[in-house]
């Protein structure tokens, strides 16, 4: 089975890809705050991926407890580079899709 660190490093590479197709005129405040985002829910993010790996915790509720830490996704990088309010929900909403994305990929 997949560890912790597999899908941190997926994460990491999804950003990347993520960033490379739309966001690349501001590509390291992106990096900077999907990062963040990431350090920001790691502990919760190892919790809920192995309760979800153990099959104690439903696809669903997965996704809401991930949807729930949208919040996080500060993007102050982003703000600092003047992306617009609309885009910067769009990368909050693609940074979302891809933790549950990569979640259910590697410990489903």
């Amino acid at each position: 089975m997949a560890d912790f660190n597999d899908f941190l490093e997926s994460l990491k590479k999804g950003l990347e890809e993520l960033i490379k197709k739309n966001w690349k005129e501001v590509k390291d405040a992106a990096e900077k705050d999907g990062n963040a985002f990431f350090d920001k829910t790691k502990e919760d993010l190892k919790r809920w991926t192995k309760l979800l790996a153990q099959g104690d915790l439903s696809q669903d509720d997965f996704e809401w407890l991930v949807a729930g830490k949208k919040d996080l996704a500060e993007m102050e990088a982003l703000k600092q580079a003047g992306l617009a309010l609309v885009r910067l929900e769009r990368f909050q909403n693609a940074l979302i899709s891809l933790v549950i994305d990569t979640a259910f990929d590697i410990f489903l």
